[in-house]
């Protein structure tokens, strides 16, 4: 079942991305693009952000290990981040970038385990949160409101409603007793639809209850991050084309680009990354006109960019082939053993008193 379910997330990607360059033939392409000149300063500027913001995710997750009193060097999480950040590219299975750093860690902490998983899982958690607040934050200054599309309006105001809502959640997490949050998290448990895994996320994210201001800065290196990556595509977009939307227009469509390529697809979200930046580069700017193909090569020039940063995540690969190879083969028996047709059986799981596999220099 799992191998299917991993087959049926690449052939979605790819009917995306058939579909986006079928809608699309006929306007300016890759012979427009490759023949008419480039500003190369502002294309090695974008890379240079793009390798900045994510080194800070790196930092970021470093110190949410350290507030769990988890002994990691800050050198060991950048090497870890690397491997992770390769396995977003070109994983094709259920090994992605979190679940690979926190497997790892884990086996290199085995008595950390729980504070492992718990700082990978706040360190996507409030990434993701941070990055809806940039968008939120700009359209409520005054961004682009797209009065000719409603379903973008409708977009923005989602976007609004549910920044407002997670800060709401994360700000009653820190002020609500741990007993209430326990009772909490046996009502989230029994849910349904998703209970489960928004009762770990919970439980992850009170193990900081006693560092908010931790959490604050988190949040706020994630929105220097966000930021980072603004620039990035406001650097790919001058350094491509002109005319080219402005700065302002790109913390709109940027963050909510970066949410639907949070979509657990793989390659990274392959195709609806690319899909949906077209689609905002169309429509947001109201001074400029940008076709959606435009974007769309402006997110293969991101792409490129993203796998020159992934080298370093190769390069770790080659060095600690074992090591990550086991971790691979872990994180692939939990994944069966998580799995609807796994059979009624006690499944292998790791043993805290396994030989622990390191990463680290020695």
């Amino acid at each position: 079942m799992r191998h299917w379910v991993g087959i049926l997330k690449i052939a979605i990607s790819l009917a995306i991305l058939f579909f986006l360059f079928h809608s699309l033939r006929g306007q300016e392409g890759i012979e427009d693009l490759w023949r008419q000149p480039k500003r190369w300063h502002f294309l090695f500027f974008a890379a240079v952000c793009c390798l900045a913001a994510v080194l800070n995710t790196f930092v970021r997750w470093f110190f949410l290990v350290r507030a769990l009193d988890v002994p990691l060097r800050l050198a060991d999480a950048i090497r870890l981040g690397f491997v992770g950040y390769l396995f977003n590219f070109v994983s094709l299975g259920a090994v992605g970038g979190d679940l690979f750093k926190a497997l790892a860690l884990a086996r290199e902490r085995p008595r950390h385990r729980p504070q492992a998983v718990a700082s990978v899982a706040v360190d996507r958690a409030l990434g993701l949160l941070s990055l809806l607040v940039v968008a939120a934050v700009a359209i409520l200054l005054g961004g682009p409101t797209a009065p000719d599309q409603p379903q973008l309006k409708l977009l923005f105001q989602a976007t609004v409603g549910i920044t407002f809502a997670g800060l709401v959640a994360l700000t009653g997490i820190f002020f609500v007793p741990p007993r209430t949050t326990r009772r909490w998290l046996a009502v989230l448990w029994r849910f349904p639809l998703g209970g489960r895994v928004l009762s770990k996320l919970v439980g992850s994210l009170s193990l900081y209850q006693r560092n908010p201001p931790l959490v604050v800065v988190a949040m706020l290196m994630s929105a220097v991050t966000h930021l980072l990556f603004v620039l990035a595509f406001y650097c790919m977009g001058r350094g491509l084309y002109d005319p080219m939307a402005s700065l302002a227009d790109h913390v709109v469509i940027v963050p909510l680009s970066m949410v639907a390529g949070a979509l657990p697809l793989p390659l990274g979200a392959l195709g609806a990354f690319e899909a949906v930046l077209g689609t905002l580069y169309q429509y947001v700017p109201l001074d400029v006109s940008i076709s959606a193909l435009q974007g769309v090569m402006i997110a293969l020039c991101y792409r490129v960019i993203c796998v020159g940063i992934a080298a370093g995540g190769m390069a770790t690969w080659f060095t600690r082939r074992k090591e990550i190879s086991n971790v691979v083969h872990e994180a692939e028996r939990l994944s069966e053993a998580a799995s609807p047709d796994a059979p009624a059986r006690e499944q292998p799981t790791p043993s805290a008193t396994q030989e622990p596999v390191s990463l680290s220099r020695t």
